[in-house]
């Protein structure tokens, strides 16, 4: 294993500044769809972040960033098999502020969410704004703001968009995001099933 030698040491990882984190799970198989609506009409898809399940956030920012932090996460991880699931269901969240794709079976994704919630009390899930048993794992199309006219987004997607649907989506790493000077970039993904983790080049 390759923290087999660590020594119980905080190691503090060389990774730069950073504000904060998020852990996700990507849906590269909408991500053609999504873009031009994530990118105009969501704060993080402006940002660098691509269609996702939040899993966990807001994460750890760089002074918490450590060896011992990353090995927590694997082991988190280490039982958990890679999984499907299906994005087909439009649905407004968030007091009808949120427009998103819900998945129509999401088993695999609350047991995830809440896995990585008991490892890492220190950051509940959105702040602790929505309770753990609350959470609805989704992925966001626009939300109210940065647009004020959610209708007319839902009324293009629903006649462009929608019948694309529905879209499988594959589940074999967890993706750690880090936001720095406004900007999200993809970091470094971690393997369901406890194989090493992948830096982003």
């Amino acid at each position: 294993m390759r923290g087999a030698s660590y020594n119980g040491e905080k190691k503090v990882k060389n990774v730069g500044q950073f504000d904060m984190s998020a852990l996700v799970i990507l849906a590269p198989e909408c991500e053609s769809m999504l873009a031009p609506y994530r990118r105009q009409y969501t704060v993080d898809g402006a940002v660098g972040l691509p269609a996702h399940v939040t899993i966990l956030y807001p994460f750890c920012d760089y002074k918490a960033y450590d060896d011992k932090l990353e090995l927590r996460l694997e082991a988190t991880l280490s039982d958990v098999k890679p999984f499907t699931f299906t994005l087909s269901r439009l649905s407004r969240l968030a007091q009808n502020h949120v427009l998103c794709l819900e998945p129509s079976q999401c088993d695999e994704l609350l047991t995830l969410i809440t896995s990585v919630a008991k490892a890492f009390p220190n950051y509940p899930p959105y702040g602790g704004r929505i309770a753990l048993d609350q959470i609805r794992p989704h992925v966001t199309i626009a939300a109210s703001p940065p647009t004020d006219d959610l209708a007319a987004v839902e009324k293009e997607f629903v006649e462009s968009t929608l019948p694309l649907l529905p879209t499988r989506v594959v589940v074999n790493d967890l993706w750690l995001f880090l936001k720095s000077n406004g900007k999200w970039q993809q970091h470094m993904s971690f393997r369901l099933g406890g194989e090493k983790p992948v830096q982003q080049k």
